[in-house]
């Protein structure tokens, strides 16, 4: 809620979509300055319910999610750039959106 406040009122972006999957403990939201197909990209929070610790910056961070259109040519499109396709696009619980995982060229 801290950061949902910190995104929407703090830095005056947008809620898009909001995906909550009891059965896996996790939430997902979508962020951005415009709609999907108004702007260039979307930031996703996780957040993992049920967790006994804080979040550190170590357990905070794992990627950065970019809500796209149309996530399978975004993800072929980045290999033409450096990119190294690490998981191609799929849902990782019914329900959920798609996603995919492309490392920059630094890694």
């Amino acid at each position: 809620d801290k950061s949902l406040k910190f995104y929407c009122e703090g830095l005056g972006m947008n809620l898009l979509d909001r995906h909550d999957f009891p059965h896996a403990n996790f939430s997902i939201l979508f962020l951005s300055y415009a709609g999907y197909k108004d702007g260039p990209a979307a930031l996703e929070l996780t957040y993992n319910w049920g967790r006994e610790e804080d979040y550190t910056h170590g357990s905070g961070y794992g990627h950065i999610a970019i809500g796209v259109p149309d996530i399978e040519a975004v993800y072929e499109r980045l290999a033409q750039f450096g990119g190294e396709q690490v998981t191609a696009p799929k849902k990782m619980v019914p329900g959920a959106p798609k996603l995919a995982f492309v490392k920059d060229p630094d890694g």
